[in-house]
């Protein structure tokens, strides 16, 4: 497990949102998977979010697991809005635990 801070929008991709420099799916409950686009990742991994989420996979989907508020915050996170998502990455699993979500407000982006 290594630190890992995610930085982008949801159901954003670099088609939709010129900063975006990547995007991966992921999945917050079994049945709930939507699109990241990341405009910034930091780990200790790899240098960039491609090269972390596409290691022996060819359509990243990353599970999202930790409190319920956390993943509820997340989850409630408006389209649009600047998310930075900070955790524990796990890259056989391709999980990230949560330990905090922030949300921009509209006039911090």
């Amino acid at each position: 497990m290594e630190p890992i801070t995610l930085v982008g929008y949801w159901d954003a991709t670099s088609e939709t949102n010129p900063s975006v420099t990547g995007d991966v799916t992921l999945a917050t409950k079994p049945s709930s998977q939507r699109t990241f686009g990341y405009v910034h990742v930091q780990s200790q991994i790899g240098t960039s979010g491609s090269d972390i989420f596409t290691r022996g996979s060819l359509a990243p989907i990353v599970n999202v697991r930790g409190p319920d508020g956390l993943i509820q915050q997340l989850d409630d996170a408006p389209e649009g809005r600047r998310i930075r998502i900070i955790g524990m990455f796990d890259v056989r699993s391709k999980n990230i635990i949560l330990n905090g979500v922030e949300v921009a407000a509209p006039a911090d982006e």
